[in-house]
């Protein structure tokens, strides 16, 4: 045991290089702190409001870049946060689903609903439609994103409804999307979505996938 740091209205550690990690407050921000050699608090510091923790809350699930974090809201809002020296800097929201398909009800849900690969910039969510605080409803597709051209390239239905998704974190990316019980893993080709095998019975639930 080092310490303790107080971190009242701010919850979650996401790690960044150095010693410092990023958490998400309750009044819309993002909060950065910084240990010293020994552990403890050097400084802290925090963005500007990006987001309503009561109209459109951010996920937990935060994805890692190389340089920050990628946070996604309920109603599929994406925000890249970026950490350089002592400077926060959160990009302009954009959204997985149109006007359109937002009218239509399709939304983002499940355990572990997003997967995100730093060498390519692919972003995957699984989708489902539904109502409002059903962000915990598995998804009947997966949607994949280019967050470069912040385009959707693909979508695919599954024949099961699937709670989580992850990718590998090499050039050439494998994505698992888990369903079932007991959990059977379905691996594919991130870039196309092309399904290339089964893992069947992987687990008895399909609660978590880590790859790297």
């Amino acid at each position: 045991f080092v310490g303790e740091i107080s971190t009242a209205g701010c919850g979650f550690v996401y790690p960044l290089e150095g010693r410092r990690f990023m958490q998400i407050c309750g009044d819309g921000t993002v909060q950065v702190i910084d240990l010293d050699a020994n552990g403890e608090e050097s400084s802290r510091k925090r963005s500007k409001a990006f987001f309503d923790i009561d109209e459109d809350p951010v996920f937990d699930l935060a994805l890692e870049k190389p340089d920050g974090w990628v946070l996604i809201s309920f109603e599929g809002e994406v925000f890249e946060v970026t950490v350089d020296g002592n400077d926060i800097d959160v990009s302009r929201p954009w959204s997985l689903v149109s006007e359109e398909e937002a009218a239509e009800g399709w939304r983002v849900g499940g355990d572990q609903p997003f997967a995100f690969n730093a060498e390519t910039g692919l972003l995957f969510a699984l989708m489902h439609q539904g109502g409002p605080d059903t962000h915990e409803d598995p998804g009947t597709e997966v949607w994949a994103f280019n967050t470069s051209t912040q385009r959707r390239g693909y979508r695919i239905a599954l024949d099961e409804p699937s709670g989580v998704i992850e990718v590998s974190r090499d050039a050439d990316p494998l994505l698992y999307v888990s369903s079932g019980f007991p959990a059977a893993v379905q691996v594919r080709k991130a870039s196309t979505g092309r399904l290339l095998h089964v893992i069947p019975e992987a687990g008895l639930t399909a609660g978590h996938v880590q790859a790297f």
